[in-house]
């Protein structure tokens, strides 16, 4: 980071800060994020995670807070821990259960009242990643990795060295008394279990379970179902590529998953799938959807009488949720832009929906709407700081490359920014590149951009060839001109800004960090323009 801050320091002082504050690394870096709302059963509540730094362990914490779905004050899990995160409540809408690093390893954790104690459920060897309550509230299933008892050796005595191949254990399901005894476990030791869901009866459980845990087999994952009495098991997905977070449907009859239609092209089709419970004919329901499930599309909530299934998912520089017919593949874009696609929660009867919503000039933050009134309330604000500040502002730019290709990206201008006026531009470049740049509020930990902003820098982020959002075509076409196909994207973008007078040729940079094809070749373009670039590549 050090080239680009360097950029920084040499335009700075040409431009004063016109609000109370002026941005600085320690002003983004208090930011805090907000996510995993949680709604109860009855609509009632509202559960979050809130993250932050925490610079007396110079670490990040997260806590939950609870609030009341009409508003008011939030309040804070009391004796809070710095990892108590993934809130999740009990068809009572009265318990919250929880995951928490308190003691060492993640455990499931019970609280009936904000300012209640919380009370540990579960005693696994291993941290706990996911868990779910049963319908009726009485068990709590969960994923958990097999110990390795040799491994745990080896690190104690200070031997932590990861050999490929070596070393892995299966995470499986278990289930356990919901006030407590005897946990049994439910899936065999050769499937690695990614998620499951429980049937609305309670008598089974679907997951998705890859061949095993090495990395080499994730793009094999299939899912079964299982009784929850007997064990006795069905395949209900098993073909080549991954086959994910599978949901049931209100009676049970249909689960639904996020699905590579059989494919293995990492860069190819995502699609939402339905299928019997039971086993049977797999239907794809997302082929006529005006959106990319490629990022979204693993959560889901059915509707009572099955006819709308919603999830998220991207198109072009937003995130929203979409509703799906399965027995038509009718879909419609709901109102809700949200700040992620797994970023909301629908009470049992349909009627309240939290989400997190994030814009362009504010940060994230928890609402909820009322789909009977149509009446929506805030409920949270974690950052109310940032009023302080200058508002960021962006938006989304077209252009076509050099072959045709129509691209889009996100321009963020400089706060005291005058038309007409050409300003030096950082180019930063997503990752993945299976990444995309999106309008909502930054809240960045990599590159400073409000600081840059601050300084008189316009911010450009190209959403180049293999970014998500735009389909699997648009994604293919990035090994169709590996290598010069994304660095063409980029480059005509820069053009069309210098065109417009907006981006000075002579003051230009790019920063960028992991998997990313175009930020390894953009330096190679900016060499045909004239001195006074910058490159920062992680």
């Amino acid at each position: 980071m050090r080239v680009s801050l360097a950029v920084v320091t040499f335009l700075g002082s040409a431009w004063l800060s016109a609000a109370s504050k002026s941005w600085t690394l320690d002003a983004i870096m208090e930011m805090k994020t907000v996510s995993d709302p949680e709604i109860t059963a009855d609509g009632s509540k509202v559960a979050y995670v809130v993250r932050g730094v925490d610079a007396r362990r110079n670490a990040y914490s997260s806590e939950i807070w609870i609030v009341a779905a009409t508003g008011g004050r939030g309040q804070r899990l009391a004796s809070p821990q710095e990892s108590d995160a993934h809130p999740r409540w009990a068809g009572d809408s009265r318990r919250l259960g929880f995951l928490s690093h308190r003691d060492g390893v993640t455990q499931i954790y019970v609280v009936s009242t904000p300012e209640g104690t919380s009370r540990r459920l579960t005693n696994s060897p291993t941290d706990i990643t996911e868990f779910q309550w049963s319908p009726d509230s009485r068990y709590i299933g969960f994923l958990a990795a097999d110990p390795n008892p040799d491994r745990e050796r080896k690190r104690r005595r200070g031997d932590d060295a990861i050999v490929g191949g070596e070393g892995y254990t299966s995470t499986r399901l278990h289930i356990l008394p919901a006030d407590g005894g005897q946990e049994r476990t439910v899936t065999a030791s050769a499937r690695h279990v990614l998620s499951f869901d429980w049937a609305p009866d309670g008598s089974k459980v679907v997951y998705a379970a890859q061949k095993s845990p090495q990395g080499r087999d994730a793009f094999h994952v299939d899912i079964y179902e299982s009784d929850v009495t007997s064990g006795r098991e069905t395949a209900l997905v098993v073909q080549p590529g991954q086959d994910l977070t599978p949901a049931y449907s209100r009676d049970g009859r249909y689960v639904a998953f996020y699905s590579q239609r059989g494919a293995l092209s990492y860069f190819g089709e995502r699609q939402v799938g339905v299928a019997p419970s039971g086993g049977g004919t797999i239907r794809y329901v997302t082929d006529r959807l005006d959106g990319d499930v490629f990022g979204g599309a693993t959560k889901f909530w059915w509707s009572k009488d099955g006819t709308k299934l919603i999830f998220g998912a991207g198109k072009g520089t937003s995130n929203y949720l979409f509703a799906v017919n399965p027995a038509t593949d009718d879909s419609e874009r709901l109102a809700y832009d949200v700040a992620s696609t797994q970023a909301f929660s629908i009470s049992g009867d349909g009627k309240r929906i939290a989400w997190i919503k994030s814009s362009a000039s504010e940060p994230a933050d928890v609402y909820l709407e009322d789909l009977e009134s149509g009446g929506a309330v805030r409920l949270s604000d974690v950052n109310p700081q940032v009023r302080d500040y200058p508002a960021v502002n962006a938006r989304t730019v077209r252009w076509k490359s050099k072959d045709g290709l129509e691209i889009e990206g996100v321009l963020r201008l400089p706060f005291r920014y005058a038309a007409g006026t050409r300003v030096p531009l950082l180019v930063s470049l997503h990752g993945g590149p299976t990444g995309a740049a999106l309008e909502s509020f930054p809240v960045p930990r990599t590159y400073p951009t409000q600081l840059f902003l601050d300084r008189g820098f316009a911010v450009f982020e190209p959403n180049f060839r293999g970014s998500i959002n735009y389909g699997p075509t648009f994604r293919l076409r990035t090994i169709e001109a590996q290598g010069y196909g994304d660095m063409d994207d980029i480059m005509t973008g820069i053009d069309m800004l210098v065109d417009q007078g907006i981006a000075d040729p002579d003051r230009l940079g790019v920063m960028g960090w992991s998997s990313r094809r175009g930020s390894s070749r953009t330096p190679a373009g900016l060499r045909r323009r004239p001195s006074g670039h910058a490159v920062r590549i992680g």
